[in-house]
């Protein structure tokens, strides 16, 4: 199966969008697909072998639409063709709209004027026409698509607007022809009576003649105008959501300096090649990910992480594309470059994040879809019902107008997109990466969060605060030289400063004097490889390591009980023991301290109404002083890693808090999995959510933000539904029924645009979410 998110052009409102995923989705080969309206985004999963894209391009064509293949560029962004392209149509769109201005200001004052001052004269109808048919040729859109879709049986909105429009027209066109062709009669007629003598039947033939007709050109020209206005703001606050995104692309430099033969070379940033050696200068921003080879600096990786205060680079560190380098210079060497690299996977999983669908729109979705059918027929019911009801051809219709032109599939279909999208956008510029629009409803109704702790809860970077003798240090030390485990990594920093001491002081300080200068870490290594070392971990409890003095156990009680060996009481730290042939030879603690936040962090989250605990496979003494520290409404200590995942598989209600390396079958299989501190390709593959910066207090951030998220499309949806189905009613004559008055299509029109429009500004009030 290949997946693409591809734009797609052509659509106006919900309706369509609902179209175009329904032709996808009933083509043999596609097994799902997803239209978003608000990024006018297609989502689609299909296999090659059955369908090809030129197919689907070709069904989504003949549906009036336009598919664009899928942007193959570093950044994920739209062409400069394209680009070029969407402003085209902007200022050709702006053309149309402030021609229709221009007409329909004079043609409604015209129009208005002797209602408003009875002693100004009713315009012609004539002059009337004639302005109202250049606002038709500007919105010739409406009609060219709204009865495209409409003979395709597929009507969308503006099928609605088109057949308002035009029954409007030819109404106010026929009426207009008959009262012409009656006055000219009249006329005649007065004409005659007048040269026969007979003056007072002349005068009130004459004012026969005079009568105007009842015409809709002004409320054709409004309806169209004020559409056509609604579109355009919507169309401006919709890409203000999507500025997010933008802003991303726009990160990455266009230039970058090139270190070659001794010499310094200005390159464009697209042509850098892995292993390529770039200098970065003050100020500048690093074209690429990599890491320092030269010189030191600080590095400002907000845009990326969220945090405000800048990093400290030295030999060795990894640097990231679009950071800012603040103030030395530093020479790097690329790993990852274009669509490789952080920024670049930040991009499209905000991407598509913005392009899924959440579940809170599955009704919506399903409304849209045969919204517009439903209101052309309630339309057509309002006509002929009042007709039969013995009301006139002008009120029927006026009636039957308002119906079509009040509806509103827009506020339906963009109520949960437009909110998604200016979420995850917002999410981003604070570091944190929500993979999907179900991620983000998911997050805001969990109830308790399970965080694991080394590297989580606390710092990270264990420290050896106590060992036995050196001799256990060496043992410990050998056993766990070949782990990836922090704890193995403290113990071998620890052993390699101890080792270092004795071999220039010429013992351990410690009473041991098996160790000399051969214990160096590096030679001591050299040594048991030549003499057949083996390791094996075992998982969960520690390790077992076979050398030239026998085998050694280092690891956790459970390790040692199982293999028959008698300790000491527990002490209240993490400890590693170690045992050598079968008998207990000491012990190594470690500490790792409680990262400063976590206080904080597990406070908030009780505020919001969550429960806290830690997932451990530290003893249950360590564990509990760890609890204590963070305040923390529970833990599970002494848990094995499948211990870990039967836990979690118990509890899907729950988020799981981790470092997306060590834990990352752990965040899978959460309810919903949050990955700290990491920009690594695996945490980006199984976490639901990334945070790119370590402060844990970005994870009740990220749930406020999906529970605002969640309470504003629920806003937006209830006006939307409320909104319609208050209008339609209205707008069909009910009122009246009861003494009230009719809506004028032209009101029903600006109703219309206000009601779709206010559900973007809802959604665009998200971006004044605070942290």
């Amino acid at each position: 199966m290949k997946k693409v998110i591809c734009r797609v052009k052509g659509m106006s409102c919900a309706a369509c969008s609902a179209s175009v995923e329904r032709i996808l989705s009933r083509k043999e080969g596609v097994e799902s697909a997803q239209v978003s309206l608000a990024a006018e985004e297609a989502t689609i999963v299909y296999d090659e072998d059955k369908v090809s894209f030129e197919e689907l391009q070709s069904i989504v064509k003949k549906a009036g639409f336009q598919l664009l293949p899928p942007q193959d560029d570093s950044q994920g962004g739209i062409s400069d063709e394209e680009s070029k392209q969407e402003k085209k149509s902007e200022r050709i769109h702006l053309i149309r709209l402030y021609t229709c201005i221009a007409f329909t200001v004079p043609l409604f004052i015209l129009c208005m004027g002797p209602m408003v001052v009875p002693s100004v004269p009713m315009t012609s109808g004539w002059i009337q026409m004639a302005l109202c048919i250049p606002v038709m040729i500007a919105g010739y859109t409406f009609f060219t698509k709204g009865f495209f879709n409409l003979f395709k049986l597929q009507p969308n909105m503006d099928s609605l607007v088109a057949t308002g429009a035009t029954a409007s027209f030819v109404y106010s066109l026929v009426n207009l022809i008959q009262t012409t062709a009656a006055n000219v009669q009249t006329s005649q007629l007065a004409a005659q009576h007048a040269a026969m003598g007979h003056t007072m039947e002349a005068m009130e033939m004459a004012g026969m003649a005079m009568e105007h007709p009842h015409l809709y050109f002004e409320g054709v020209a409004m309806i169209i105008t004020l559409v056509m206005v609604g579109k355009h703001i919507e169309l401006r606050s919709r890409r203000k959501a999507g500025d997010s995104i933008r802003s991303l692309m726009n990160l990455a430099p266009a230039k970058a300096t090139l270190v070659k033969d001794g010499r310094n070379v200005e390159i464009d940033a697209k042509d850098i090649a892995v292993g390529d050696l770039i200098l970065v200068h003050p100020g500048e921003k690093i074209a690429a990910d990599g890491i320092v080879m030269e010189g030191a600096s600080d590095v400002d990786e907000s845009m990326l992480t969220g945090e405000s205060l800048p990093v400290s680079k030295t030999v060795g560190s990894q640097v990231w594309g679009a950071t800012i380098n603040t103030n030395g210079s530093f020479i790097f060497k690329t790993q990852k470059i274009g669509k490789d690299t952080v920024l670049s996977s930040i991009i499209e999983m905000v991407k598509q994040a913005q392009a899924s669908k959440a579940p809170i729109a599955r009704l919506a979705d399903k409304v849209s879809g045969v919204f517009v059918p439903i209101v052309m027929s309630i339309s057509l019911v309002t006509l002929v019902a009042w007709l039969l009801a013995g009301r006139d051809i002008s009120f029927a219709l006026r009636c039957a107008v308002s119906v079509l032109v009040i509806a509103c599939p827009c506020s339906l279909g963009l109520a949960t997109p437009i909110a998604i999208m200016v979420s995850t956008g917002k999410a981003a510029s604070l570091g944190i990466l929500f993979r999907s629009a179900q991620a983000l409803e998911q997050l805001s109704i969990m109830k308790t969060v399970m965080f694991d702790k080394t590297g989580t809860l606390t710092q990270g970077k264990p420290k050896v605060s106590f060992y036995t003798d050196f001799g256990t240090l060496r043992l410990a030390a050998l056993a766990e030289r070949r782990s990836e485990h922090p704890y193995a990594k403290a113990i071998l920093e620890a052993y390699e400063d101890e080792a270092s001491k004795n071999a220039v002081e010429g013992g351990n300080g410690n009473g041991d004097d098996e160790c000399n200068e051969s214990c160096t870490i590096e030679k001591l290594g050299d040594s048991d490889l030549a003499n057949g070392v083996s390791f094996e971990a075992i998982v969960g409890k520690g390790i077992r390591a076979t050398v030239p003095e026998g085998v050694i156990l280092a690891g956790n009680r459970a390790l040692m009980e199982d293999n028959g060996i008698e300790m000491p009481k527990e002490d209240s730290q993490a400890q590693i023991y170690v045992a050598l042939n079968g008998q207990y030879k000491g012990l190594v603690m470690i500490e790792d301290s409680l990262r400063p936040e976590a206080k904080e962090a597990v406070a908030k989250l009780r505020e919001l109404g969550l429960e806290s605990t830690m997932l451990t496979g530290d003893n249950q003494k360590t564990a509990a002083a760890i609890a204590k520290q963070a305040g923390l409404d529970g833990f599970h200590a002494s848990l094995m890693p499948q211990d870990k995942l039967s836990f979690i598989g118990r509890n899907k209600d729950s988020i799981m808090v981790g470092d997306g390396i060590n834990d990352a079958p752990a965040l899978e299989k959460a309810g919903i999995g949050i990955a700290m501190g990491c920009g690594t390709d695996a945490a980006m593959q199984v976490a639901d959510v990334v945070i790119m910066n370590s402060n844990l207090n970005s994870v009740p951030t990220a749930i406020r933000l999906s529970r605002a998220t969640i309470k504003n499309i629920k806003h937006s949806l209830f006006w939307a539904f409320f909104y319609n189905t208050l209008g339609i009613p209205v707008a069909a004559g009910l009122l009246t029924l009861f003494g009230g008055p009719t809506l004028d299509p032209m009101i029903a029109a600006l109703c219309m645009s206000l009601s779709s429009l206010s559900v973007v500004l809802n959604a665009l009030s998200l971006k004044r979410f605070k942290a």
